[in-house]
């Protein structure tokens, strides 16, 4: 039987590698997070939006 040796070390190229990848994709998250909020908020000023949410809302108060 052969015996085989692996090098299990993580060299710091691979180790900055893999924090640079985290940072990008918190950043790529938090501007995801940006656009929908965005998005969201020229959504509530579009007038199909305004008038179903109008109309939700009237039909909301008669349930009560």
């Amino acid at each position: 039987m052969r015996k085989v040796e692996v090098d299990m070390r993580i060299d710091e190229s691979t180790d900055a590698m893999y924090a640079e990848n985290l940072s990008l994709n918190s950043l790529q998250d938090e501007i995801n997070d940006n656009v929908i909020i965005e998005n969201f908020h020229k959504l509530k000023r579009s007038p199909l939006i305004r008038t179903l949410l109008s109309f939700y809302r009237h039909l909301e108060g008669k349930e009560r």
